[in-house]
């Protein structure tokens, strides 16, 4: 304040779980389990998300090739109680790119694709819950994998 005395201001919220695990393995199919957790009773938010890019340079001009766009499926599974239950699933699309170099003669490429979505479990509960999150990437080139970058996410949060 003006007095030069040091305060604190913001929000305390009680009782408050989430639980969040990426992966960044490179692989077409990835997956990512939270493991099990408790929970008040409450509803609980679950945000999945994914990403995957590559980029390569080749000798010559090859961006008049057809190149398909990369998609990306999320799908998540309850899988609380043993149960194995798909609970959402979305498809996204991205983009491809192509820039040729004339000085260099050298193409550039680059794939892109992300995504994300929001499932609400309004099962009001206190049993003990896990979810898992697996993605699907299609048309980007796993190799080499040094030109790969990807992440696939969950985070849940119940209030």
């Amino acid at each position: 304040d003006e007095q030069g005395i040091s305060f604190t201001s913001g929000t305390i919220i009680a009782g408050t779980l989430t639980v969040s695990k990426q992966s960044s393995e490179l692989t077409n199919t990835p997956s990512i389990l939270t493991g099990t957790f408790g929970s008040n009773g409450g509803q609980i938010a679950i945000n999945c998300s994914g990403f995957a890019s590559f980029s390569s340079s080749t000798s010559g001009n090859v961006c008049g090739v057809a190149r398909t766009d990369p998609t990306i499926v999320i799908r998540l599974y309850d899988i609380s109680g043993g149960a194995n239950t798909l609970v959402n699933q979305q498809t996204f699309t991205g983009s491809t790119s192509c820039f040729y170099d004339r000085e260099t003669n050298k193409s550039f490429t680059e794939y892109i694709v992300n995504g994300s979505f929001t499932f609400f479990d309004n099962g009001n509960n206190t049993s003990n819950r896990s979810y898992r999150a697996e993605a699907t990437i299609n048309n980007i080139p796993l190799n080499p994998l040094n030109n790969r970058n990807q992440r696939l996410s969950i985070l849940t949060q119940e209030a």
